[in-house]
């Protein structure tokens, strides 16, 4: 059987390789596979292997196998567009979460106690802001100081007080709530039992907790500072400045003159009390 190609002719295998056909040797086609090269001016020219190899003569054809490669790339461009419309809709739902996220942190962002929560986690607090549920006293203690329950000997144990977020939303500026916000307390035992609630304000330094302790206590100036009878409610004042005296803050002058005239009036009101006292215990001596 005399050969369908002649020898130079190009041909094409099933997969659309291009070849020179050579020849035939026996009933295997002899060809050399056609590779493209870079010419002396730079474009490309197809040249043929010097490495010739024996193929089945039916599995070549003088056009390219147009029709299976068209459906290669049609799988091929199907595919890419599955990947890029996967690519777009992982792009939107990973937009939509960084919205939903940055919406929740705003949420989050209104109520300054909970920036403290993953602080706690990781170990970063370091001091505390307290003021005692009874009484006004405001302190700045360090963390083991707030936190580790201790025994009857005043020594540490080992136990972690109970730490609560309370959801008060209402403004109480007697608790140091004057923005509505949410509460930390601490319990003076670890299970929370019996009472002993303390406000307290989770801090990463020292320097921080102190100027919260001032904003807590300029809460309390301006609270005076709004009573109707401030001379007759000024008791309340002692501990706020006790506490301001302990942190090293100043107390501003009217805060003092305030107390001071308090005191006054308390010490002669005393006096008055003890004169009376005293006339009446000599009225009841001198009686026949």
């Amino acid at each position: 059987m005399g050969a369908p190609f002649k020898a130079g002719q190009t041909v094409y295998d099933r997969s659309g390789r291009v070849y020179q056909f050579q020849g035939m040797m026996d009933n295997s086609a002899i060809v050399c596979q056609i590779f493209e090269g870079q010419g002396w001016e730079g474009e490309l020219d197809p040249y043929p292997s010097e490495l010739a190899s024996a193929m089945d003569l039916g599995s070549l054809s003088v056009e390219p196998p147009t029709a299976a490669i068209v459906a290669e790339v049609l799988k091929a461009e199907n595919e890419l567009k599955r990947i890029k419309d996967a690519i777009a809709d992982a792009t939107a739902e990973a937009r939509n979460a960084e919205k939903q996220n940055a919406e929740r942190l705003a949420k989050l962002k209104r109520f300054k106690a909970l920036s403290r929560i993953e602080d706690f986690l990781e170990g970063n607090i370091t001091h505390f802001v307290t003021r005692s549920q009874y009484g006004g006293r405001i302190k700045v203690e360090a963390f083991e100081e707030t936190m580790h329950c201790k025994n009857d000997y005043g020594r540490f144990d080992g136990d972690i007080k109970l730490l609560s977020l309370f959801g008060r939303r209402g403004a109480y500026p007697q608790h140091g709530n004057v923005d509505g916000d949410l509460l930390w307390k601490v319990n003076q035992y670890y299970d929370g039992s019996g009472g002993g609630w303390h406000i307290v304000q989770p801090c990463l330094s020292e320097e921080e907790a102190k100027s919260i302790a001032a904003g807590w206590l300029d809460e309390r100036w301006a609270e005076h500072r709004l009573l109707e009878d401030r001379l007759a409610k000024s008791h309340w004042l002692r501990e706020y400045i006790d506490s301001a005296n302990a942190l090293g803050l100043t107390v501003p002058d009217d805060i003092i003159a305030d107390f001071e005239a308090h005191k006054e009036t308390a010490r002669e009101a005393a006096i008055q009390k003890a004169k009376a006292d005293l006339e009446n215990l000599l009225s009841k001596q001198v009686q026949p």
